[in-house]
């Protein structure tokens, strides 16, 4: 189930929103001004924020500034709403960081396709982490058998050449010390 973060400083504009989205399967959070919705930013991680421009104290457009500065919220989708409808709202708004531009009122179905639209590639764009994350530990556990295989392969190397040098040497010691009694030299060379 997607998150949807709702933030409106008119309560009215909020319930509007959560009435047109109630039904939808979508887990909605709220907040009543840009800086609740940075508080809830630092608990939450929602897969869309549906953001009003004109709040008191910190319009939509710093709010959008301050999402798109912050790493681990960066990539996270936002709908700007707004009543403002001019050229230069819809820029300042995209200047800002937002990924979409609705005016107020918002159309029900216009609003559920959008929201249905952004959460879908927002999904698609976690399965492609997931599914490259996959791939990374994947290549890191075939690298990491690698080097089991050639620690293995040292550590045989290394004692299997340790062992036959001793024995080598051994069969040395025996051929220049020919005073050993035949029984002596015999039990050496059946340890050997």
């Amino acid at each position: 189930m997607s998150t949807v973060l709702i933030v409106d400083d008119e309560p009215s504009a909020r319930e509007t929103l959560v009435a047109m989205l109630e039904g939808e399967h979508y887990d909605l959070e709220l907040a009543k001004d840009g800086w609740q919705a940075l508080q809830v930013l630092d608990l939450l991680r929602p897969d869309l924020i549906l953001l009003d421009v004109m709040m008191p104290g910190m319009d939509g457009f710093e709010v959008c500034r301050r999402i798109r500065a912050a790493p681990p919220l960066a990539e996270v989708p936002i709908i700007i709403l707004t009543a403002l409808d001019s050229r230069d709202a819809l820029l300042k708004g995209i200047e800002s960081g937002a990924d979409d531009f609705l005016s107020k009122p918002v159309d029900r179905r216009e609003l559920i396709a959008r929201v249905r639209t952004i959460t879908r590639l927002n999904r698609y764009r976690t399965l492609l982490e997931q599914r490259d994350n996959i791939r990374r530990m994947a290549e890191r556990a075939v690298a990491a058998q690698e080097q089991e295989r050639q620690r293995i392969s040292r550590e045989l190397h290394d004692d299997l050449g340790q062992a036959l040098t001793t024995h080598l040497l051994a069969l040395h010691n025996l051929q220049e010390d020919l005073s050993i009694p035949a029984e002596v030299m015999f039990g050496r060379l059946q340890s050997l």
